[in-house]
């Protein structure tokens, strides 16, 4: 939320809009819950919420050990250390989530599965493909050039 712009709108609102434009929701877990919305929930767990909703493809993936992170990189109040053992539970509910241990583990996971989701599960990517002129809207253009 700290890279967001100014805007006149509510936080998650703006999330959801950046989200309804995603190909991909791609979720690290490690050692922290996160900001706490109003509701009581991190505004991570409300996005990945709302990407299983919108039928977001979700790549997961979640720090095998969370006691090998430095003390002042997790959370230490107990209501969020709970919602955090929550959270990672719902994350590989029905989905496959990879672990990881170190960062390069998590650079290796995360390049072969986005590269597998690319080819597996193809999305309309960055220029919007549903917005691209067809082979028919060409001719039409051309036609009318002529």
């Amino acid at each position: 939320m700290e890279m967001f712009p100014a805007a006149d709108s509510e936080q998650f609102e703006y999330i959801k809009t950046i989200l309804n434009e995603s190909d991909y929701y791609v979720l690290v877990v490690a050692g922290r819950y996160g900001s706490i919305a109003e509701d009581g929930d991190s505004y991570t767990e409300k996005e990945f919420n709302y990407a299983v909703e919108q039928g977001i493809p979700i790549l997961a993936f979640v720090k095998k050990d969370i006691s090998t992170i430095p003390l002042g990189k997790v959370d230490t109040d107990s209501l969020k250390r709970k919602k955090l053992e929550l959270f990672r539970s719902k994350v590989f509910d029905g989905r496959l989530a990879k672990f990881w241990n170190n960062t390069s583990e998590l650079k290796y996971e995360l390049h072969s599965s986005l590269s597998r989701a690319f080819k597996m599960n193809p999305r309309i990517g960055w220029v919007r493909g549903d917005t691209l002129m067809t082979n028919d809207s060409y001719e039409k253009l051309h036609t009318l050039e002529t």
